[in-house]
Order: structure tokens, then C-alpha cells, then sequence
């Protein structure tokens, strides 16, 4: 385990609250995937707040400037209609779990959004035009943006 001086230390945490704050303050995400169980097409939201930084790092998130496999930890928040981060574990999914399900979709939407319309990934070799969505998931995302990259299907 390697050990950081209280300055290392320091410029971790400003860099990690800075990205926390730039890429996932107040930004909910829905992840889209295929459920390897039942196959069908599911899709769980999930809100970063504040609180939630300082939940997952026991620090609080400060307003300054300043390639790991791990986990999210989620718990449901009715009060939010959504999920929130509430752990990490610097662990692959796949040793957690028999059955992972596949990810087919992350967009993301501002808290004022109403409609996900920033599409983060979309599963290598997917079109999402060509796959077969609930209402529900199509009366909460965008595909105006959308454009299918390279071969597929």
C-alpha cells in the first residue's frame, strides 16, 4: 500500500473534487443495459449531488480548482426518484458478480433537463436506432444527437 505525504494527499483530493465537480455535480445519468438473467432491456437512474461526494470520500466537496477498475455502490433515494452513490470499491464487477448485464447505453442530463440528451457511451458495434426500447425509456431520452459510429448492427 503506498503511503502519500499530507501535500500529496491534498492535491489528490482538489484534483478528484474538482473532476467530481465538473463531470457529475448535479448531473443525473440513466445507464441503459440488457439484463443477462431475463434479457430484457432495463435501465436504472442515478443522481450525483454534493452529499454524495462527501458520502463516498468522507470529505466534503470544496469549491476550487484543483485507468482503475472500481464499483459504485448504490442505494435507492424515493426523495429523489433515483439512485445515489453510496460506496466505492476499488474491485472489478466482474469478481463481484455472476451474472453482469451488459451495458448498452449511459446518457446524461443537467438537473434542469427534462429529456437525457448527452449520450456518454454506447456500447462498441451498437446502433441504438436498431434496438428495441420500452416507452418508458424512450419518452425520457433524446436520440436527436445520435450518430452511429463505424460498423453496426
Amino acid at each position: 500500500m503506498h503511503s502519500y505525504t499530507l501535500e500529496e494527499a491534498r492535491s489528490i483530493v482538489m484534483r478528484c473534487a474538482k473532476q467530481y465537480r465538473d463531470n457529475l455535480l448535479d448531473k443525473t445519468f440513466i445507464i441503459i443495459y440488457r439484463d443477462r438473467v431475463d434479457k430484457v432491456i432495463k435501465f436504472l437512474e442515478i443522481y450525483f449531488g454534493a452529499e454524495n461526494y462527501q458520502h463516498l470520500t468522507g470529505i466534503e466537496l470544496l469549491d476550487k480548482d484543483g485507468n482503475v477498475n472500481f464499483c459504485l455502490g448504490l442505494i435507492q433515494a424515493y426523495e429523489k426518484g433515483c439512485y445515489v452513490p453510496a460506496s466505492t470499491l476499488l474491485e472489478d464487477i466482474k469478481n463481484l458478480t455472476n451474472e453482469p448485464s451488459q451495458v448498452l447505453a449511459i446518457f446524461s442530463k443537467e438537473k434542469s433537463e427534462m429529456l437525457y440528451k448527452k449520450i456518454r457511451h454506447v456500447a462498441k458495434g451498437l446502433n441504438l436506432s436498431n434496438i428495441k426500447l420500452s416507452k418508458e425509456i424512450t419518452d425520457m431520452i433524446s436520440l436527436e444527437e445520435y450518430m452511429p459510429k463505424g460498423n453496426v448492427f
